[in-house]
């Protein structure tokens, strides 16, 4: 039973160490959508991509004499290809992230709150089991 413990306080350490990992990004994210500043920028390209029955719509961009790449709707992603500008939204401190406008990153933060406490809660719970002389569960 041990081995089980172990291997569930593991695979929690790992997963904490993924979320928390991209927790920076999403409280970017936010101040992003909090400033709200809008950048106009050049689509050079339009792709769509379908992985099973899902569609993928990329603006690829350039912006400050890079080129970049941004997953956006299908509504927007229509509108921009036909107008060959996009706005987005972009703050210069994070050079390297920009938002379709409306994004919403609460979502995103709320799942990740959630995952962080939970795998603390089963990480806790994993070593007070391995620690622990009396079985886990009664037979």
């Amino acid at each position: 039973m041990k081995l089980f413990w172990g291997a569930l306080l593991l695979g929690s350490i790992l997963l904490l160490a993924v979320v928390i990992n991209g927790k920076p990004d999403t409280i970017r994210m936010q101040k992003i959508v909090k400033a709200n500043h809008r950048v106009v920028v050049n689509v050079l390209d339009c792709s769509e991509a379908h992985i099973g029955k899902t569609h993928v719509y990329t603006l690829w961009f350039k912006y400050a004499s890079k080129v970049q790449s941004l997953r956006v709707g299908k509504e927007y992603w229509t509108d921009c290809c036909s107008k060959k500008k996009a706005e987005l939204l972009h703050l210069t401190s994070y050079s390297d992230l920009f938002l379709q406008p409306g994004y919403r990153v609460n979502n995103e933060f709320y799942s990740q709150i959630t995952l962080i406490a939970m795998m603390s809660m089963c990480a806790i719970y994993s070593v007070m089991q391995i620690f622990s002389n009396k079985p886990a569960f009664d037979k």
